[in-house]
């Protein structure tokens, strides 16, 4: 069994809300992205596989807080190589900026400014943001910045691949004076390919609902019929929550912890579907894991070929995370059959220590890559993934192939 060291002095911890890759456009070439110890945002790629990560490629030096991406692709019927990112820097008067990563190029585009003026807190995990493209192409981007008096929120969307934003209706339902709400972005699968789809966190009430962004009416809906309620939210083990988007239906894939980092946690899975801006269905699934102590993180990939559905999370005792002594591996579970059976706990990582972030593809098409996981120490030490207990799906849909100890 083999670890590799896709980063050094890498810290995605509560700036990176589940989503960094390693993204794939095919087995060989892949990128991550992520904010350094140095709060630099910066791509890793590799064009010889799971194995062979370069040096940093930085867009950005300075401040970083709030960071977040999406993977085209990862969009039904997208197929751009870009990485879409999100970030509030504060060494640019507070700013919300958006750039897009080439994976087979290895390349950073222009840094854009969504929105200037804004209040960084100095605590970082209360600057978030959340970020997606729709079926046309149209990128979506939210923020909030939690502060007790100067606190504030948005909502942006851009029709000319990030040059040009333009400020939308607010999904928010609390004022970032007195919470940080989370709105996971997913494209919808109305009859408008402009609309999008958020799942909505009410940090207040504990409490899961779908919001649907009508494009043309620049408005949102909100289905709470199928909500659900979590028992736990342990701020600090963000991301608690990940989806994604599975190509044949268009269904969002989304799983939650119950009550992270305690004795009982269950890994909830919910299947959505985004296909009606009045009345999106949500159906809950198996839990991926259920009953489990000390678990937190969790990230969803999806193989595209066959629709198989992987789960990821870090588990270890109960004891937080920034605690001394508190050691996490990561582990995951695969359903092959829309999420009404689950297999059995498989070990991805390679050694327990205090990780605190699980990242992953989120999707893998026909063009083939891997189903592989990235996870990263709170002492900053690095960033790791597995090249041995990871899942090969090869291009043109070929069967998947998992390799162990080695052998391919």
């Amino acid at each position: 069994m083999a670890e590799v060291t896709i980063a050094n002095n890498g810290n995605p911890t509560l700036k990176l809300p589940g989503q960094g890759g390693p993204f794939w456009v095919s087995e060989n070439v892949g990128a991550y992205v992520y904010v350094d110890w140095s709060s630099d945002v910066g791509a890793r790629a590799t064009s010889t596989g799971v194995s062979g990560w370069g040096s940093a490629i930085v867009a950005e030096a300075g401040s970083i807080g709030g960071f977040n991406c999406w993977f085209e692709p990862a969009t039904p019927g997208l197929s751009s190589d870009s990485i879409h990112c999100s970030w509030l820097d504060n060494d640019a008067g507070d700013t919300l900026k958006y750039a897009a990563f080439d994976v087979s190029a290895q390349t950073w585009g222009t840094i854009r400014s969504i929105a200037i003026g804004l209040t960084y807190d100095a605590t970082d995990r209360y600057n978030r943001t959340w970020i997606s493209v729709s079926r046309s192409g149209n990128i979506g981007v939210a923020y909030q910045i939690l502060d007790t008096t100067t606190g504030s929120e948005g909502f942006y969307v851009s029709a000319d691949t990030g040059a040009t934003w333009t400020s939308k209706a607010s999904p928010w339902d609390h004022s970032s004076t007195t919470q940080v709400d989370e709105l996971h972005l997913f494209p919808a699968s109305t009859a408008d390919d402009d609309d999008l789809c958020g799942v909505y966190y009410d940090r207040g009430s504990l409490q899961w609902t779908v919001k649907m962004f009508d494009h043309s009416a620049n408005s949102w809906t909100e289905q709470t019929t199928g909500a659900w309620t979590v028992t736990g939210d342990d701020f600090l083990a963000m991301p608690h929550s990940h989806g994604a988007v599975r190509h044949s239906d268009g269904k969002i894939i989304f799983a939650t912890h119950d009550d992270p980092l305690t004795t009982g946690d269950d890994l909830q899975i919910h299947e959505i579907n985004p296909n009606s801006i009045s009345g999106p269905t949500i159906t809950g699934k198996t839990n991926a894991i259920a009953n489990t102590d000390g678990m937190h993180m969790v990230n969803v990939a999806l193989d595209q070929t066959t629709d198989d559905i992987y789960v990821a999370y870090l588990r270890g005792t109960s004891a937080q995370w920034k605690q001394t002594g508190a050691d996490f591996t990561a582990y995951y579970v695969k359903s092959t059959d829309d999420a009404t059976s689950w297999g059995t706990e498989q070990t991805y990582g390679h050694h327990a220590d205090d990780h605190h972030t699980v990242t992953g593809p989120v999707s893998v098409g026909t063009g083939g890559g891997h189903i592989q996981w990235a996870y990263c120490d709170d002492d900053g030490s690095g960033v790791y993934a597995s090249d041995s207990n990871h899942v090969t799906i090869s291009a043109s849909g070929l069967t998947p192939r998992l390799t162990l100890l080695g052998v391919g």
